[in-house]
């Protein structure tokens, strides 16, 4: 008995030890990227407090999403809608995402005076505070909310689909525990007069979000580079 468990956790540990040098070998050279432009998307597996919940709730590994800007230098910034929306430079950028995951998407077709519109149209929401109520709201800002909003006011493209809270797979243990911190404080629910935690639910179950994997899988998008 003691020889199969020994045996079965050494198997496990070589197990381990491949996967984590492949993730190694798999990251990205930035050198070595396809040649970014403005208003391409980047979608990563960023460390959060929220990943796991985001990763079951959309049955996907994208949990965040940034907005390529091209600098006249030819240096890349990403805007994000970090603590604030912010724009990181792509070598940090990487270093948010778990294994340096990444997917580079474009969208085809785009003229350089429609890119550039869409990163001044995310450019004007700087400064936002991150919106942890995933309200579509101009106040405050969420990842993928930042870049519908890009798109839809910069070049007048609808990216992605917009979908009730209660279409996802909430039904876990990590988003319940982040809804049960947080209905309390929710806009939506005080506005509404929710007095408990059933009567906010009903309200978010009804919420439309658009999540990073709904903009991943815009048809429309072609995808440059992908590590997953």
């Amino acid at each position: 008995m003691m020889r199969r468990l020994a045996l079965a956790l050494l198997g496990l540990a070589v197990l381990a030890g491949v996967f984590a040098g492949w993730v190694k070998l798999t990251e990205p050279d930035i050198a070595a990227l396809p040649p970014l432009r403005n208003g391409d998307l980047l979608f990563q597996s960023a460390r959060s407090d929220q990943a796991l919940a985001i990763m079951l709730a959309t049955r996907s590994l994208y949990t965040h999403v940034g907005l390529v800007e091209r600098e006249p230098d030819g240096s890349i910034e990403v805007i994000q809608a970090a603590q604030t929306v912010v724009k990181t430079p792509l070598a940090d950028w990487l270093k948010q995402s778990y294994g340096e995951r990444l997917t580079i998407e474009r969208f085809p077709g785009l003229s350089p005076a429609q890119a550039a519109q869409i990163v001044a149209a995310a450019e004007k929401l700087l400064g936002r505070p991150y919106d942890y109520f995933f309200r579509l709201t101009p106040d405050e800002i969420y990842c993928s909310e930042l870049i519908y909003d890009a798109f839809l006011d910069g070049a007048h493209i609808q990216l992605g689909h917009l979908q009730p809270l209660g279409t996802l797979g909430i039904d876990n243990f990590a988003v319940r525990k982040i809804i049960r911190a947080r209905w309390r404080y929710d806009p939506g629910c005080q506005e509404r007069g929710a007095k408990d935690f059933a009567a906010c639910y009903a309200i978010l179950l009804r919420r439309e979000i658009i999540t990073p994997v709904s903009l991943a899988r815009d048809a429309r998008l072609e995808t440059l580079y992908d590590n997953y």
